[in-house]
């Protein structure tokens, strides 16, 4: 079955966010997450999986997302 979830995966280099990209299967995005984690600095970098309901998201003009992960 198809949802509407896509999960937005965010990366912060010094504070700076330096990618985000857009997944339609958690499992893909975890992925990612992981590999870029291997190569990150964990003093300095940062990154999050969000989780978006496309639905919800067209309904309005701006949406605050949590982190899931």
């Amino acid at each position: 079955m198809r949802t509407n979830n896509r999960w937005i995966l965010v990366k912060v280099v010094r504070g700076i966010p330096a990618s985000i990209e857009f997944f339609t299967e958690e499992q893909k995005a975890i992925l990612a997450e992981s590999d870029w984690r291997e190569k990150m600095n964990p003093d300095y970098d940062e990154s999050r999986i969000f989780q978006a309901d496309l639905e919800e998201l067209e309904e309005k003009e701006t949406c605050y997302l949590e982190s899931v992960y």
